[in-house]
């Protein structure tokens, strides 16, 4: 048995609109490989799952799903548990698996669907570790959801490339002004508290 994280996710108001569903899953295909061991997969028309190895960049690695799949809105359920290495190994996507984990998982997404604060929850054996993360992932997606586009775009390139030169160079506009849209986005406030709560997780499990 090893400890996992998993993600399920849905697109909000999917039968409102026409889902681009071939750029959906060339998006996921390539999404975060080095944090998975089921890469996200495509399910039931409008729901997105995926296995997570490292179990301290969930908080992340949500942030960054919700930025590859903009303009779809997510509402976002996770939980951390045991899954058996062996059927984690044969399993073609994490939608053949099942289990506790995958059940908190789908738990945490029936909250987010019935919440007016917040679209993204966490759901575990550990009250505390929920609890805690709960209330800082209302309180970052408060902060996100007032993103514009070039917020989004700006923060997570500047993220990739490591520097504002390097990320202006890709968005072909100034240093200066990739700082700015990160400033505005209260993006070293985000930063912080996403290292924060990876270290919460990694001292709450012992990992």
């Amino acid at each position: 048995m090893g400890l996992y994280a998993v993600i399920t996710a849905d697109i909000i108001q999917s039968r409102k609109q026409v889902l681009p569903f071939e750029r959906i899953e060339q998006t996921l295909a390539s999404f975060a490989g080095e944090h998975l061991v089921k890469s996200f997969a495509l399910s039931r028309g409008d729901e997105i799952q995926g296995v997570v190895s490292d179990l301290s960049v969930i908080v992340s690695l949500v942030r960054r799903l919700r930025y590859v799949m903009w303009p779809l809105a997510l509402r976002v359920g996770m939980s951390i548990g045991e899954i058996e290495d062996d059927k984690l190994k044969k399993a073609g996507t994490s939608w053949d698996l099942s289990g506790e984990v995958f059940f908190s998982a789908r738990d945490a997404l029936d909250m987010a669907k019935k919440s007016r604060v917040s679209n993204t929850f966490f759901l575990c054996s550990d009250e505390l570790l929920s609890t805690a993360l709960n209330t800082s992932l209302s309180l970052l997606e408060t902060i996100e959801s007032g993103w514009t586009e070039k917020q989004w775009q700006a923060v997570h390139v500047y993220e990739r490339e490591g520097t504002y030169e390097k990320a202006a160079r890709v968005l072909g506009v100034t240093a200066p002004a990739v700082q700015q849209h990160c400033d505005k986005a209260g993006w070293n406030v985000v930063r912080v508290a996403e290292k924060e709560l990876a270290r919460l997780i990694s001292l709450s499990l012992k990992i």
